[in-house]
């Protein structure tokens, strides 16, 4: 009998393209790299179709990394192992 597959393995499977969420031993976790670029990416897109935006792309990326700095350091206070 076959197993079945998760939103993520199937997103993986025929998007090619890595979930921002990590599935591991029936674990969900954020992918952060993956949420970040998927992020930016989104900013680029739309400030290409001439969208405007109240924080430059700079100012984004710095507000990113703060938000992604506080559950991995309580990750790392739980000593999780799982930290992308």
């Amino acid at each position: 009998m076959y197993e079945e597959l998760s939103n993520n393995q199937l997103n993986e499977l025929f998007y090619n393209e890595p979930s921002d969420t990590k599935e591991i031993e029936g674990n969900y976790l954020t992918n952060f790299k993956v949420w970040e670029k998927n992020c930016l990416r989104n900013y680029d897109d739309c400030r290409k179709l001439g969208m405007t935006a109240s924080m430059s792309r700079e100012e984004l990326e710095d507000e990113i990394k703060e938000i992604i700095k506080n559950p991995l350091y309580k990750s790392y206070e739980r000593g999780i192992g799982y930290v992308l």
